[in-house]
């Protein structure tokens, strides 16, 4: 009715078609929206220069754009279908229904139909697309790269219409391009055509009926089948037969149907049409504009799919022979970005071994004479952060190595690598403080010294120092790791508010501490959740095959993330024990369950400390409030609290402490280990087996040979003869008195650590590990004949005997 009375709508016409638009927008009735494009369609279907005509050109324009949201309704198929058939029949014939001037407008309303889900459809669509670029091939993929406009299908792999392009110029024989037989990849299987029976063409005939090509909706294996016959018609059959076009039309729908057969063959057809560009002056344009199109803002929308057209480009360029050149600061942005690594990565190496020249290692002020030795240091700077970030740790010391200018860095390079961290901080920090005029160092070894020197010390747990230099240089990121960690929640929540990091997960953390910090655990929960999301996001984007090294510290995110969940567990239980102090028990239980995964849930000994580090000291924060709470509670309740219950936390530090420490004396760092165990554990008591844990680890980081001077040696054996050992057992007495005879063999007291070896045999004389020490003793004494009988003495009371078997054999020993 409205429709009759349109032009009578006056002042009304506006909000009618304002009414109309929300319609489309919002109605989610399909008969409705079925009328409506039924109606539209004959509005925009009349002559523009008609007088009856009721809308105007941009009317219409507008309700075609409109249109394009049946794409994203669920059930909106029909009416898709009919849209797209009136976009159609605007571009395929002549109608004075809209002036050529404004068919541009609607690019997108075109470019959707190029994906269709309907097959015919689409089909139509390309052709018109293909009849309208140029034939040339080299200019086809210009046009490609340079002059169209992808932004419409941003949220597709529109390089599956690329590909369509260059293909249909594959069954011209007078355009030049052409695509070998060797291998067509059909999800991850290749697929030999010649080497498929020559009758798989009458096969693939009978097989593909009518139902199955007008059903778009079929099981995969229904169409893989059909597609893998099609795909055994022989190469020369082709050539020979004119029914080449049932072949390309197969192949033209395999591009819509299966990514990995799309990334085949845009590849091969990239790389036929790249080898065509004679010309350098031609390369380096097609270069340019392929450079300027992955620098597209649009691009960003599939930065976070594990398959992006950004990778499926890279992949492409980096086969071409000659070789593609992209900037390698840009090759640095999209490998991150777009989960590009390992294509990236080969370009990189591929470009730094065809720049080197013949000498014995790499040098940025070797390669500054040369024309490109500003971009060649560029390609190893790219390099480099790539394998920090991947976390290929013996990769970017390996690459250092090659680059480095002053031979201390070679010297502290290879000392860290071989774990030795305090020489290697004291080597980079000379070489900062003592810079050497007679070696001209770049600026970014210069910052390599600095980036290493941080790395050692956060390693070595020296975050006083740290503190102090990033307050100093004003380092927000070292900052907020400081601050948390001393603590200082005041400074960390000012700080946090002034310099936020980068949005991320790292952010979400330290919100999330300073939020468990006051108490109000019921902010904890959308933070960790927003946190996870982000550190997925991350995941996301990491490589799915290669070294294991690179997915640590998104997992160590997700550890952490689970531990804040678990915190905010205990502290809610410490609420209700303050609220409910009946019921004190059940949750102390609640809390305890929490505590035994923990301990479930250690490092290994061989993980990195600082993440040691991360770990333990959060932890000592959350049991450090169990404490305070208990003995809180006990204070002003006068509450008789059992004394295991008030001990749990403290006994749990000191389990952490320990292990940490023992984690550090496993990786030779004595300083760190007895830095630890004096200074991370603030308590005046302390479990007997902690204590003895404690003691036991203190003279091992002292034997240790990073250790091995006089001074140390007698302060380790001082300390360990003045601990109280009134409440040990006997096996640990033994094991305490075989550690004495250590040091006195180290010190070279022979008398006194053999009588210490003997006495501790005395003390418990099924203790292996007091055996074994003794054996050694005899060993480096050269007395044969006892050091075989305390091999053998204690080789069914040790846990692993192979070492030692070897040695009691071994033919010159007697």
């Amino acid at each position: 009715m409205l429709e009759r009375l349109f032009d009578r709508l006056d002042e009304y016409r506006r909000p009618f078609l304002q009414m109309l638009w929300v319609l489309i927008d919002k109605c989610c009735y399909g008969e409705v929206l079925t009328h409506l494009v039924h109606v539209i369609s004959r509005w925009v279907l009349m002559d523009a220069d008609d007088p009856a005509s009721i809308l105007h050109p941009k009317e219409k324009v507008h309700f075609l754009v409109k249109m394009t949201v049946f794409e994203r309704i669920p059930g909106a198929q029909t009416q898709l279908e009919a849209f797209l058939t009136l976009v159609l029949r605007l571009f395929a014939v002549p109608c004075r229904a809209l002036t050529r001037e404004w068919l541009p407008r609607l690019e997108r309303p075109f470019m959707i139909g190029l994906r269709a889900s309907n097959a015919r459809l689409r089909n139509q669509f390309f052709q018109l697309f293909d009849e309208s670029i140029v034939r040339n091939p080299v200019d086809r993929l210009y046009y490609i790269l340079e002059y169209q406009s992808w932004e419409s299908l941003a949220d597709s792999l529109w390089v599956r219409q690329a590909a369509g392009l260059l293909l249909a110029l594959v069954r011209a024989p007078t355009a030049g391009l052409t695509i070998t037989p060797d291998c067509v990849r059909l999800g991850g299987i290749g697929y030999r055509l010649k080497d498929v029976p020559a009758s798989a063409q009458t096969m693939a005939a009978a097989i593909d009926t009518p139902e199955q090509r007008h059903n778009t909706t079929e099981l995969w294996p229904r169409w893989m089948d059909r597609y893998t016959i099609a795909f055994g018609t022989t190469w020369s059959q082709l050539q020979q037969h004119a029914d080449q076009r049932a072949f390309f039309d197969a192949l033209h729908e395999l591009l819509h149907r299966d990514t990995t057969a799309m990334q085949s063959l845009w590849n091969q057809l990239f790389d036929a049409t790249w080898s065509l560009l004679t010309e350098p002056e031609e390369r380096l344009a097609m270069q340019d504009a392929f450079i300027a199109l992955l620098c597209r803002d649009y691009l960003l929308t599939q930065s976070k799919w594990r398959v992006n057209v950004v990778q499926i480009l890279l992949d492409a360029a980096m086969k071409c022979i000659p070789q593609v050149v992209i900037p390698p600061q840009l090759a640095l942005h999209l490998a991150t970005r777009w989960n590009a690594w390992h294509s990236i990565l080969t370009y990189l190496e591929r470009r730094s071994r065809s720049s080197t020249l013949g000498v014995a290692r790499h040098s940025d002020f070797v390669f500054d004479s040369l024309p490109d030795g500003q971009e060649f240091a560029g390609i190893l700077d790219a390099k480099a952060e790539l394998y920090r970030r991947l976390n290929e740790h013996d990769l970017y010391i390996g690459l250092w190595k090659r680059r480095a200018m002053d031979s201390r860095t070679l010297l502290a390079l290879s000392l860290e690598q071989q774990g030795h961290l305090a020489a290697a901080q004291n080597m980079y920090y000379d070489a900062m403080t003592n810079v050497s005029s007679r070696v001209a160092v770049t600026e970014a070894e210069a910052a390599l010294w600095e980036e290493r020197w941080l790395h050692c010390a956060e390693e070595l747990n020296q975050w006083d120092a740290l503190t102090e230099f990033s307050r100093t240089v004003m380092h927000p990121v070292l900052l907020h790791e400081a601050l948390w960690r001393l603590p200082d929640w005041a400074a960390l929540k000012e700080l946090i508010t002034k310099m936020p990091p980068e949005e991320g997960p790292r952010l979400k953390i330290l919100q999330t501490f300073v939020q468990l910090q006051e108490n109000r655990l019921e902010q904890v929960e959308p933070f960790i959740s927003s946190g996870i999301r982000r550190a997925l996001e991350d995941w996301q984007g990491l490589p799915e095959a290669g070294s294991i090294s690179a997915l640590e510290p998104t997992l160590i995110l997700f550890q952490q993330f689970v531990e804040l969940s678990e915190s905010a567990s205990i502290l809610q239980e410490l609420n209700n024990c303050q609220q409910n102090p009946n019921h004190l028990e059940a949750h102390a239980e609640n809390i305890r369950l929490v505590l035994a995964m923990w301990r479930d849930r250690q490092a290994n000994h061989w993980d990195a400390l600082s993440d040691w580090n991360r770990l333990v000291s959060w932890r000592n924060h959350v049991l450090t409030a169990v404490v305070h709470t208990l003995q809180g509670l006990r204070n002003r309740s006068r509450a008789d609290i059992p004394q295991p219950l008030l001990c749990m936390g403290i006994n749990e530090t000191a389990w952490n402490v320990n292990c940490y420490a023992r984690a550090a004396r496993k990786q030779r760092l004595s300083e760190v280990c007895l830095q630890a165990l004096q200074r991370m554990y603030l308590y005046s008591t302390m479990d007997v087996q902690d204590f003895f844990m404690k003691t036991k680890e203190q003279a091992k980081a002292h034997l240790l040979p990073t250790s091995d001077d006089e001074a140390s040696l007698r302060a380790g054996l001082a300390q360990l003869q003045h601990t109280n050992r009134e409440y040990f057992n006997t096996r640990q007495k033994a094991y305490l008195r075989a550690l004495e005879g250590e040091f006195h063999q180290r010190l070279g007291e022979f008398d006194e650590a053999n009588q210490a070896f003997a006495a501790s045999i005395r003390d418990y004389g099924e203790h292996g590990g007091a055996w074994l020490r003794w054996a050694r003793y005899c060993d480096e004494r050269h007395r044969p004949a006892s050091a075989v009988h305390c091999y053998l003495a204690g080789d069914p009371l040790w846990v692993s005997t192979c070492s030692r078997a070897p040695r009691i054999g071994f033919p010159d020993y007697f």
